[in-house]
């Protein structure tokens, strides 16, 4: 009789084949993240997704790629695919951000599934698959798979790392090379660092694929184009609004920040204890502890990577060396401040340079010989590594269950940041705990006084306390520095209440001409209209107020201004 197979734990993995890799990856970050799915809505995703109706109708896809996407509160990006995404869930599950989750993180998952693919024709399979689980679960990375908003990050990693695998492939004609484009098209469509690939994969066919460089460059040049075009074409200015504070600041001075910024990402990445959504410092004085120190790290961990890449690393791993130091290097500096960005780090910054670092790192242990009994003591001390990294992404999951927990948390980690108060005190707002909410709302003035949300948030309280003089000193003050929307929106309700009506809709048309996509300004035209007898007026604002809403209030109150049917409207 044959004899019976029994259950052998050992079979799952050996022999471990790429499918069984693929598998595993799937699974280990599926459970990891399951935590995250029931995560709500936070931050940016408010006015990205709850507060964007454009997103909320497929007719409106068109209308994203020129960027009338009627978000007011995120309007300063030209990253369409994102919105499309968004779009395309919002039409199906609606409010629901189970689904919205479950997206984000199945392309993470892709994404580690795409580096395995990638790195295993540089490294062996196993090392590959352990490079592949640190970007899958490391910590660092949470913010880029569980914040709804950070889509953008996961999307353009996932198009351009599609691209680099296609170019992999030794069978590379026409028709790849014309898909390998279109990702690196749709990867710079999610987000404008997706620019970088374009010079990866170039560095790539020049490396690997030399005889098909000038179509490469050719495909890619035309690619480049039509972005460029549809760039100018959209409603984006190149200039981008200084939400923090190093945005105000010169090169020079922003330069100053460099070295604490390396040091707060190599420092995240092999210990990443205290974690943040927004980081809003910076370095205003050359002083030992907040740039010399870091200068000296940084100095000190950049010379051991290039001794390991030009001394460890065999001469057959030379190239990929170089490939990926270019790569990781690449990631960095476009992270540092260069340009001003949206905030002063920000752990999905480093989305992309990771990959580099992780594959350096690979490329280390590649040329590693083991005896069997060091094989035992590094599959454990793999194993220790990441069950440590697994552990502190699944509580970091639990931090951005909402956008109370994920504020909270953070503010006690990062104290005196501006944003964090700022974010604090919209927290308590939107909760009506209004008096909590001043001293945030006046520490994050202290902290940025150029900050018109922060001082709106101030207006916000005084308004709720019905102290007319400081709610509209603050406004003004607001709308001095920015035209906030929710300033002027505010404002306009506040002036509708305490000033006449003549002077309130005076203000509430040139917050009109800004803002035609507000509701709330429309509704508040209906009424001083309607009450100063403007009936004609009263009839085009409230036309507008439908086509916004396109709900049965505001068909109502059409209906009945257009039949000159009395109607009672209030605040």
């Amino acid at each position: 009789m044959p004899k019976e197979e029994t259950f052998s734990f050992k079979n799952l993995f050996v022999p471990l084949t790429t499918k069984k890799i693929i598998v595993f990856i799937f699974l280990i970050g599926f459970v990891l993240f399951f935590n995250s799915l029931f995560n709500g809505f936070v931050l940016d995703d408010n006015g990205q997704i709850l507060n964007n109706n454009s997103i909320h109708s497929l007719f409106n896809i068109i209308d994203i790629f020129m960027n009338h996407i009627h978000a007011r509160e995120v309007d300063n990006y030209f990253r369409p695919l994102p919105i499309v995404f968004y779009t395309i869930i919002y039409s199906i599950f609606q409010e629901n951000s189970f689904f919205f989750h479950l997206v984000q993180v199945l392309f993470h998952i892709s994404n580690a599934v795409l580096i395995f693919l990638i790195f295993k024709k540089f490294l062996k399979q196993h090392i590959a698959f352990f490079i592949a689980l640190i970007f899958l679960i490391h910590p660092i990375n949470v913010e880029a798979v569980v914040y709804i908003s950070g889509l953008q990050d996961v999307l353009f990693v996932f198009f351009g790392l599609l691209a680099l695998y296609l170019l992999q492939n030794d069978s590379y004609k026409l028709k790849r090379i014309i898909f390998v484009n279109i990702f690196l098209l749709f990867s710079i469509f999610s987000k404008e660092t997706g620019a970088l690939f374009f010079v990866i994969c170039f560095m790539y066919v020049y490396l690997f694929r030399k005889n098909k460089l000038l179509l490469h460059s050719v495909l890619s040049l035309v690619v480049g184009l039509i972005y460029l075009a549809a760039r100018l074409m959209s409603n984006v200015p190149f200039r981008n609004i200084p939400v923090v504070p190093i945005m105000r600041l010169s090169l020079p001075e922003r330069a100053m920040s460099i070295p604490a910024i390396i040091f707060y990402y190599i420092k995240t990445f092999f210990y990443p204890k205290n974690l943040a959504a927004a980081h809003a410092w910076t370095i205003r004085s050359i002083q030992i502890n907040t740039f010399f120190m870091p200068l000296l790290f940084d100095v000190l961990f950049f010379l051991i990577l290039f001794l390991i890449c030009f001394l460890v690393i065999k001469k057959k791993y030379c190239i990929p060396g170089i490939f990926f130091i270019i790569w990781f290097i690449l990631g960095l500096t476009i992270h540092l401040q260069l340009f001003p960005l949206d905030m002063t780090v920000a752990d999905r910054f480093f989305y992309f340079p990771i990959i580099g670092l992780l594959a350096l790192i690979g490329l280390f242990l590649n040329n590693l010989k083991f005896s069997r009994s060091d094989r035992y003591v590094s599959i454990g001390l793999a194993v220790v590594i990441l069950t440590a990294l697994a552990i502190r992404t699944f509580v970091r999951n639990t931090n951005w269950y909402s956008q109370t927990t994920i504020v909270t948390h953070d503010e006690r980690v990062e104290k005196n940041d501006y944003l964090l108060e700022l974010l604090m005190s919209t927290d308590l707002i939107q909760h009506g705990k209004f008096t909590e909410a001043l001293p945030y709302a006046r520490k994050a003035v202290a902290l940025y006084p150029q900050s018109w949300i922060a001082w709106g948030n101030v207006g916000l309280v005084y308004q709720s306390q019905n102290d007319y003089r400081h709610a509209k000193q603050a406004y003004l003050q607001s709308l001095s520095i920015a035209n906030y929307y929710l300033a002027y929106e505010n404002l306009a309700l506040l002036l509708l209440n305490n000033e006449t009506l003549t002077t309130a809709r005076n203000f509430i048309i040139k917050a009109n001409n800004l803002y035609p996509n507000s509701e709330k300004l429309w509704y508040y035209r209906i009424i001083t209209s309607y009450k100063l007898g403007d009936n004609l007026d009263a009839i085009y604002a409230a036309k507008q107020y439908y086509i916004l809403r396109q709900d049965q209030e505001s068909y109502t109150i059409l209906y009945y201004l257009q039949r000159n049917i009395p109607i009672n409207i209030t605040e």
